[in-house]
C-alpha cells in the first residue's frame, strides 16, 4: 500500500484534487469546473453543494482503493468567501460570490461608524471595494440588508475551514483566511478589529487556531488526519518559505495574480493602501505585504477578443513562444492598445487592436501591457524591502512570452519559474505535515533569463 495525502485545491475557476505520495509526486489528479448557480438576489455564485458532494465522493473513492493508505486530507481554497451555518451545521445562505456588488448605503453606513475609510483600510490592511471582496463586509451587509437570515447564523466559516468542517464537525478559524483582505483583522494590534464585537458578531467567528492544526477522524471506517484548511495564496508561500534561504517575492498567478512579500517589516502607509497594497497573514501569524491584480481573468477576456478579431482557434495562443522581434516592436510602441476590464489602470488607450498585422503581434503587445500592470503590482509589494529574487508559480508558468517579457522588464531581479504548478496544493500538504526537508524540490526551479 502506498501512503498518500489527499489535497483539494479549490480555485474560483478550476476545482482540483491531487493525490500526493510521501515524496511529493502526484499519483492522481482531477480538474473540474462547476456550472454557477444564482444566489437569492439572482447574482451568479459557486454551487457549494455540488462542490462538497464531489469532494466527499472523491475522498470515499480513494479510501476504498486498497492500493492506498491515506495519511492526511487538507484543503486550499480561494479567499474572501464565507459559509454561514446554523446551530445544526446547516448552511443558511447561498455561497455569495466575492464579486457581488456591495450596496453603497451599506458601505456608507459602515464607514460613517468606523471610518474615515482610509484609516480603516490602513488598520485592517484591506483596501475597500464596491463588492464583497472584503469578507467581513459580507457579515455587515447580511446584518443590515438581510437580518432575518443573519439571525439564523451560528458560525461563519471561511471557505477552507468549512471544507474541513465537513469531515471534522469542528469550527475554527486560522490566520491565513482571517488575514486575507477581510477587513476583520487589526494589523496594528494583532487581533480582530473592534467593529466585530461592537456589532455583536464576535460569537459568529470561531477561535483562531494555528494553520497546521489537524484532527484525527474516522471516514468510511478509516482513520484519517484532517487539516484545518488554508487560503490558497498563502498556501503557495509555504514551499518557498521552507525552500529559500534568501528573501523573495512570490508571484502566485491565476485568476488573481498576487505578489506576496513575506519579508516586509513595518506597516502599510496610507499611500500604500491608496495604490492597492494590502496585507495577508502567514500561517504563523506574521504579516505579508501584497499587491494583487486580476491578471488571469483579464488575460482570458482579452485573448477571447483577439481570437475573434484574427479568426483564430481559442487555443491557438497556447502554442506561441517568445519572439524577440515582436517583443522589441511592442517595446517601441508609444501607444496602449488594450482597455482593461478587470485591472485598474490609468493608462490612456490610444491605439486600436486591429492595427496589428497578425494575432501573434497583437498577442505579444497584450502580454507586454499585462506585464507592465504586473510590474506595478510587484513593485508595490516589494516596498523598501531588500529583495532581488522573484518566484513565479501558478497558471502563467507555462506562458513563455509572459515569463520572458517579465524577466526583461524586471532585469534587476532574478526571476525563477517553478515547475510546481500546484504550489497551493503542495503548501496545504506541507503545512499539515510540517515537513522541513523539501530540498528535493530545488530542481523544479528554473531561472528565466532576460531577452534584451
Amino acid at each position: 500500500m502506498k501512503k498518500v495525502y489527499i489535497i483539494f485545491d479549490i480555485g474560483k475557476t478550476n476545482k482540483k484534487y491531487f493525490l500526493f505520495d510521501e515524496n511529493y509526486n502526484i499519483l492522481e489528479q482531477e480538474s473540474i469546473k462547476f456550472k454557477e448557480i444564482n444566489d437569492d438576489d439572482g447574482y451568479p455564485c459557486d454551487d457549494l453543494a455540488a462542490i462538497c458532494e464531489w469532494i466527499k465522493a472523491s475522498v470515499s473513492k480513494v479510501l476504498a482503493n486498497d492500493m492506498y493508505e491515506v495519511l492526511g486530507l487538507n484543503f486550499s481554497t480561494y479567499g474572501a468567501s464565507l459559509v454561514h451555518i446554523d446551530s445544526n451545521g446547516k448552511v443558511v445562505t447561498p455561497f455569495y460570490n466575492y464579486l457581488k456588488p456591495l450596496d453603497e448605503k451599506v458601505s456608507k453606513s459602515f464607514f460613517d461608524k468606523y471610518g474615515p475609510k482610509s484609516d480603516f483600510e490602513f488598520l485592517t490592511g484591506s483596501p475597500s471595494n464596491d463588492c464583497l471582496l472584503n469578507s467581513g463586509m459580507q457579515l455587515y451587509w447580511l446584518k443590515t440588508m438581510k437580518p432575518e437570515i443573519f439571525d439564523q447564523i451560528c458560525h461563519s466559516l471561511h471557505f477552507p475551514q468549512y471544507l474541513s468542517y465537513l469531515f471534522t464537525s469542528e469550527v475554527w478559524a486560522e490566520y491565513t483566511s482571517v488575514g486575507c483582505h477581510t477587513a476583520l483583522w487589526d494589523y496594528t494590534n494583532g487581533h480582530c478589529h473592534k467593529w466585530i464585537k461592537e456589532n455583536g458578531m464576535n460569537h459568529l467567528l470561531p477561535i483562531v487556531k494555528p494553520t497546521n492544526q489537524k484532527y484525527s477522524v474516522t471516514i468510511d471506517d478509516k482513520n484519517v488526519e484532517i487539516g484545518i484548511g488554508i487560503h490558497d495564496s498563502s498556501a503557495a508561500l509555504v514551499p518557498y518559505l521552507q525552500l529559500s534561504n534568501e528573501p523573495f517575492i512570490l508571484l502566485s498567478t491565476g485568476t488573481w495574480s498576487v505578489s506576496l512579500n513575506p519579508f516586509f517589516e513595518g506597516m502599510l502607509s496610507a499611500e500604500d493602501v491608496e495604490k492597492g497594497c494590502l496585507n495577508y497573514l502567514r500561517p504563523d501569524g506574521k504579516v505579508v505585504r501584497a499587491g494583487r491584480i486580476m491578471l488571469g481573468e483579464e488575460y482570458a477576456t482579452q485573448v477571447e477578443k483577439l481570437s475573434k478579431i484574427y479568426n483564430k482557434d481559442n487555443n491557438y495562443h497556447t502554442s506561441l513562444m517568445f519572439d524577440k522581434e515582436l517583443f522589441l516592436s511592442a517595446v517601441a510602441q508609444s501607444e496602449s492598445y488594450f482597455k482593461f476590464k478587470y485591472i485598474d489602470s490609468n493608462k490612456e488607450v490610444t491605439g486600436k487592436i486591429s492595427h496589428f498585422s497578425s494575432f501573434d503581434q497583437a498577442y505579444t503587445q497584450l502580454m507586454f501591457e499585462l506585464v507592465k500592470a504586473q510590474e506595478e503590482s510587484l513593485i508595490i509589494a516589494k516596498g523598501d524591502s531588500n529583495i532581488n529574487r522573484i518566484y513565479v508559480d501558478g497558471g502563467f508558468i507555462d506562458n513563455d512570452i509572459f515569463l520572458k517579457i517579465l524577466a526583461s522588464q524586471l532585469s534587476q531581479f532574478e526571476i525563477y519559474a517553478s515547475s510546481m504548478p500546484n504550489g497551493s496544493a503542495l503548501g496545504a500538504l506541507l503545512i499539515m505535515e510540517d515537513k522541513k526537508d523539501i530540498t528535493v524540490l530545488n530542481n523544479q526551479l528554473r531561472l528565466i533569463l532576460p531577452n534584451k
